[in-house]
């Protein structure tokens, strides 16, 4: 038996509440997506005879939809169809077919997902009460997060059976106990009236929600409170490595310095975390420290974060990259003969402070032999010529050493 219908503009997208027979009983159902691939919702309690319950159905696109029998969840399913439609609506049929064999009283229809804790209100322990009548709360959104104190807050009350509104209140937590914070009185009749009020909300979460009052002395609230937040702190931000004012030095350079940003950031409502690499922002997840490489020198590393606000936080930090020794191109030729005479040629930069001897070696085969060095004010080079001893052929190591370290460089020579 059809409760209501709404016709089908396809082969999918009707939906249908109805009771179901199940062998003599009779069970809700909510149904979607027509005879193609309909969804199904079932309860599982049997209704009697001559006996008043409130049944209702729930449906969301993409979502699941569910039928309630007298507050309670009976059965859900995952939705095939619902879909908004403009055909024929039918109370109490099915596609003209069908009919309902009992009463239908006070029937709505919602233009949303109605909440488990609505539809129980609207139960009400059996008692009923009438949508025409009531508070909605219409902003801000439940957990809305402004990013100033002052905010406005906006509801609308609706009275029926004769009654008109005298007063519609403010009330919240703001002051860490709930109280009513301010009221609007009305000396006109109105049955429908929307209120704003704009209060000023310290940092962090409150509560709030809006009561309506009658000319019969009547008062209530909207069904559920909301909260709201007001943030205007930055994302707590700090760089942890590399700390400012350092130097970095790399005992034996390479081809550009490894920047490693290490970095820790807090926030309520992290967003966005990025930094400057000196050529463009990279943005990175929140929490992920960052690697990258630049020639070697002095930079100032920026990091920032924000918040779903845009409260926004900035750090950085001034780092100099330096170096012990570099060494720049290694000249020889890669083959040889016995007795031949052969240079060695390796162009370096290296540091005074760090170095503090001028003089290399080099080492072939284990045997030391020295080099004579000359300088371009920037560079060095050291070069060695020996004559190639006679000896088994094979892989021979050759190793420059500088001062007392090494470079840490190898080459191989076959002869």
């Amino acid at each position: 038996m059809a409760i209501a219908y709404q016709s089908e503009a396809e082969t999918y997208g009707l939906w249908n509440l109805l009771l179901y027979k199940d062998g003599s009983n009779y069970k809700p159902r909510m149904t979607t997506g027509g005879s193609c691939s309909p969804s199904i919702a079932t309860g599982t309690t049997s209704i009697g005879l001559n006996t008043w319950n409130f049944i209702c159905g729930s449906g969301k696109q993409n979502g699941y939809i569910r039928v309630y029998l007298n507050g309670v969840e009976e059965g859900n399913s995952i939705d095939n169809g619902w879909n908004s439609r403009s055909t024929t609506f039918e109370i109490g049929a099915y596609n003209n077919g069908q009919e309902f064999n009992g009463t239908i009283d006070e029937f709505s229809y919602w233009d949303r997902q109605l909440k488990l804790s609505e539809i129980q209100e609207l139960y009400n322990d059996g008692n009923g009460f009438s949508p025409n009548s009531g508070v909605i709360l219409n902003s801000p959104v439940d957990n809305y997060v402004s990013p100033t104190p002052d905010i406005t807050l906006n509801g609308t009350a609706i009275v029926s059976d004769g009654a008109t509104l005298t007063s519609m209140s403010l009330w919240d937590n703001s002051t860490g106990t709930w109280h009513l914070n301010q009221t609007s009185l009305f000396s006109t009749a109105y049955t429908t009236r929307t209120s704003v009020f704009t209060n000023t909300y310290p940092k962090g979460s409150s509560i709030w929600n809006i009561q309506a009052c009658d000319s019969d002395g009547d008062c209530g609230f909207a069904t559920e409170n909301r909260t709201l937040a007001f943030d205007s702190i930055d994302p707590t931000l700090s760089i942890i490595y590399p700390t400012n004012g350092s130097t970095i030095t790399d005992n034996l350079a390479e081809t550009s310095a490894t920047i490693y940003l290490n970095y820790s950031v807090t926030d309520a409502n992290l967003d966005t975390c990025w930094y400057n690499n000196q050529t463009a922002n990279v943005t990175i997840t929140c929490g992920t420290n960052a690697t990258f490489n630049l020639p070697y020198g002095t930079y100032t590393h920026y990091i920032y974060a924000n918040d779903t606000i845009g409260n926004l936080a900035t750090q950085s930090s001034i780092v100099t990259y330096d170096f012990k020794l570099r060494e720049n191109s290694q000249t020889f030729n890669t083959t040889s003969t016995e007795t031949a005479t052969e240079s060695f040629v390796i162009n370096t930069t290296w540091s005074n402070t760090t170095y503090f001897s001028g003089t290399a070696k080099l080492w072939y085969n284990g045997t030391s032999h020295d080099t004579t060095s000359s300088s371009d004010g920037t560079n060095t080079l050291f070069s060695s010529t020996i004559d190639i001893p006679l000896v088994a052929t094979g892989e021979k190591q050759i190793i420059l050493s500088m001062g007392n370290k090494f470079s840490n460089r190898l080459r191989d020579r076959y002869i």
